[in-house]
């Protein structure tokens, strides 16, 4: 995404199976998606997800 390159970037480094990866790569392929994009993907629907569950809580909601 252009709006990614224009923010500054942070590099992550990560272990996972070697069959994990494997398929995360081919299923990011099929999809259209390089790895990058696709694990970028996944960080930000979980951010979404999550930051909607937090909202949710009760003992949040005055922070909201």
């Amino acid at each position: 995404m252009e709006e990614d390159r224009q923010i500054k970037s942070k590099q992550v480094t990560l272990k996972v199976p070697e069959a994990f990866l494997k398929r995360f790569d081919e299923v990011s392929e099929m999809l259209g998606y390089t790895g990058n994009e696709a694990i970028r993907e996944a960080m930000r629907r979980f951010e979404d997800q999550a930051s909607q569950k937090l909202i949710s809580r009760p003992e949040n909601a005055a922070q909201t």
